[in-house]
């Protein structure tokens, strides 16, 4: 079960620059950071992967094609 799955959360994704520049996606509450780059294909994980989370998502063209894992926080 992803906690994507909450209707309070608005799905359209906004990139952003984090505070030390860096692209960032927000989707409602989750943020995830850039992980990975194939052309316009990006993967992107929960910026809480260090502390175990698993949820991570795949753009093409600033789109969201894929949802993966589950958010533990």
């Amino acid at each position: 079960m992803t906690k994507f799955g909450n209707p309070t959360i608005a799905w359209e994704p906004k990139f952003e620059l984090s505070q030390r520049g860096n692209l960032v996606v927000t989707i409602g509450e989750w943020r995830f950071n850039k992980h990975a780059c194939w052309g316009s294909k990006v993967r992107w994980t929960c910026i809480k992967k260090k502390s175990g989370c698993t949820a991570a998502i795949t753009t093409i063209d600033n789109v969201i094609v894929k949802i993966l894992g589950s958010h533990n926080h």
